[in-house]
């Protein structure tokens, strides 16, 4: 087989990215993040949870899908995945372009961050000489495929790069809809810079629209967990992560302090890691659908 060029790839970065990550999870038989949970019964439903009815039970979670066609960027509705991906390349570029030679880089899960790991493969391609921190089998794959090098977690990590589900004015991001939050929060606390991937539909005015925080938990505290959470409705994804945990979502009712929420949840019987971050909007990185991006910061929010 002939040496990897990136630039031989003819598919769309986020297209082709997001499509062999999807693969390798399905050998795995884990999940990609950004993805949907799958009504039991409708396996071509989609189910989400920032849409869903505050009080209303919540279909059986049978696993996990692609995000609705049909999401929000500014006013506009956007009814093609075309415009997000295009969306999600932006931002993937724009964090490739902040990696400079010799760097340690970590590599985040999802659609978002197989954009930019792909960008940084292209770059990898033309000479810059880096090393990859991979936060999943998949984004290590992937990694891989595009050419770029990749080390263990060892030491300080340069910058790193992650997607996640809803961001905040005030700074708080929920991650982990892959399951991939162990190592995110791992990876993210190495790194001296934590960049922050979306579009336009994952600004949220409140994680209310949200309303799930994604838990890993030891898989023999399960049962105990699922009795002290009892008030959050725990439900258990199919299947464990990478580091064999297992995935819960639990609900935080409207109006409550989500810092609250995550610090309660921590304390509980074997809780590993939580997806509740906070990360300054100026490293929050969001794609347009006409491939220009912009800082969180001077982003335009719902309602806005």
């Amino acid at each position: 087989m002939g040496e990897h060029n990136p630039r031989k790839i003819v598919r769309s970065d986020a297209h082709f990215a997001y499509g062999l990550a999807n693969n390798v999870h399905r050998r795995l038989g884990t999940h990609i993040e950004d993805g949907w949970p799958l009504v039991e019964g409708e396996e071509n439903a989609r189910h989400s949870p920032d849409t869903a009815e505050p009080g209303v039970d919540q279909p059986k979670l049978v696993g996990r899908g692609v995000h609705p066609k049909e999401s929000r960027i500014g006013f506009q509705a956007v009814t093609s995945d075309a415009l997000r991906e295009t969306a999600w390349n932006a931002a993937g570029r724009a964090a490739a372009e902040l990696v400079e030679p010799g760097m340690f880089v970590g590599l985040g899960t999802g659609r978002a961050a197989a954009a930019a790991i792909h960008a940084l493969g292209h770059r990898v391609g033309d000479g810059l000489r880096v090393r990859g921190v991979p936060t999943s089998r998949a984004s290590d794959a992937l990694a891989r495929a595009c050419g770029i090098p990749v080390a263990r977690l060892s030491g300080p990590i340069d910058i790193a790069f992650d997607g996640a589900d809803a961001v905040t004015p005030d700074g708080l991001v929920i991650k982990g809809a892959g399951g991939a939050l162990v190592r995110e929060r791992l990876v993210a606390n190495a790194a001296a810079r934590f960049v922050v991937l979306v579009d336009g539909p994952k600004l949220v005015r409140s994680l209310d629209e949200w309303g799930r925080l994604p838990l890993a938990v030891l898989p023999f505290a399960i049962k105990l967990l699922e009795r002290e959470l009892a008030d959050l409705s725990p439900v258990r994804r199919p299947g464990r992560s990478d580091d064999e945990l297992a995935i819960v979502d639990v609900r935080v009712p409207p109006g409550t302090d989500w810092r609250d929420a995550a610090n309660r949840v921590a304390a509980s019987p074997g809780v590993v890691e939580h997806g509740l971050f906070e990360v300054p909007l100026a490293d929050v990185l969001v794609g347009a659908p006409d491939g220009s991006s912009s800082s969180a910061d001077t982003a335009k929010w719902p309602d806005d």
